[in-house]
């Protein structure tokens, strides 16, 4: 094999085989795997089956420099599977691996058979710096591809709460799959829908459904998001329309939230993003953000007499009191332009203020 070295190699190719180290490099890629294994039984060979008792590695490193070449334009599309074999794994296991000198993961373990109807997968399961997850499930090889999988994770944000997940997926990979998430920990909430993953344009719908949650713990507990209820249907092409409701917790008083959207690759467009505290006290944004040729704002707000410190109840009043502002923003990749025009009122009446920006 041209560019392959081989250290300290002992054992057989047919049977068992280890090694120090392994290294491949040609045309500026390059492959080093450490403590290498392999041990597997050609016995099976006789039943038509390729058994892998072991397949090991301690650490992978992959360095695999951006090529020229366009990115292909075809759909992705997954052809129909008959392996001429069928193939048993009692055990694979991967230390770190890391590619172009990122680290992709902490650690690897499979265990899995496939079989001429499909895959099983007893175990499968991945670390990362802040994610382990493990999933089992089966995939049929035939028809639309029955999926099921069964899994859960754990991710570990800094300075964050513990976050759990727990994963179903059901469905054919050819048509759609139903997806449920159960989230505990940092977030509290569902995440249920139907998506088709092989669509060019990935159509889905889906709900999120969130309560008693803080981005931050140190955020004031008048900013605890109570609930929040977040639908999305469409596809990358026309857009996904996004249409959400819920509300803050306050002090004094709740403070509803409304959203309704459409978000593309390209852009999104924030058909209104209200923050309500009633007898016509809110906030509304208007506006556009795109990010295709640098990054792009249009922005409209409007402000009646909105009571924030329900949101932030320490911080002290300032003697000047905002009841009125529409104002307008554009930015564009480093370039803005805006005009504001407010009532207010502060110690020696009402007064009010507009300027260019």
């Amino acid at each position: 094999v041209p560019g392959l070295q081989v250290e300290q190699f002992q054992g057989r190719l047919a049977g068992r085989w280890e090694a120090e180290r392994l290294l491949w490099e040609q045309d500026g890629n390059r492959v080093e795997v450490i403590e290498p294994r392999l041990a597997w039984s050609p016995s099976c060979l006789l039943r038509r089956t390729l058994c892998i008792k072991e397949l090991q590695a301690g650490k992978i490193d992959l360095i695999f420099p951006p090529g020229d070449e366009p990115a292909a334009s075809e759909p992705f599309s997954l052809a129909d599977i008959q392996l001429p074999l069928e193939l048993r794994i009692e055990r694979v296991e991967v230390g770190q691996v890391r590619l172009n000198g990122l680290e992709q993961l902490q650690s690897l373990q499979l265990r899995a058979d496939w079989r001429r109807d499909g895959l099983t997968i007893r175990t499968l399961s991945l670390r990362r710096e802040d994610l382990a997850l493990n999933l089992a499930g089966r995939l049929r090889t035939d028809g639309d591809l029955p999926l099921k999988l069964r899994g859960d994770a754990a991710l570990q944000l800094p300075e964050m709460p513990a976050w759990t997940l727990k994963l179903a997926v059901d469905g054919e990979l050819r048509e759609h799959l139903l997806l449920a998430v159960q989230s505990k920990g940092y977030l509290n909430g569902t995440l249920d829908g139907r998506v088709r993953p092989l669509e060019p344009d990935l159509p889905a719908t889906l709900r999120l459904a969130l309560n008693d949650f803080k981005a931050i713990p140190d955020l004031p507990e008048a900013l605890l998001l109570e609930r929040l209820e977040l639908g999305a249907e469409g596809n990358l092409k026309d857009g996904y329309r996004l249409a959400g409701d819920g509300n803050l917790k306050g002090e004094g008083g709740s403070v509803a939230l409304m959203l309704e959207a459409l978000l593309d690759a390209e852009q999104a467009s924030v058909q209104s993003l209200q923050l309500d505290a009633g007898d016509a006290q809110l906030i509304e944004l208007q506006g556009q953000l795109g990010w295709s040729e640098g990054l792009r704002v249009e922005a409209q707000l409007a402000w009646r007499d909105f009571p924030w410190r329900r949101l932030y109840p320490n911080v002290e009043e300032p003697p000047v009191a905002l009841r009125r502002m529409d104002a307008l923003l554009q930015y564009d990749d480093g370039s803005y332009l805006g005009h504001f025009d407010a009532a207010l009122s502060g110690p020696a009446g009402d007064f009010s203020l507009r300027s260019p920006v």
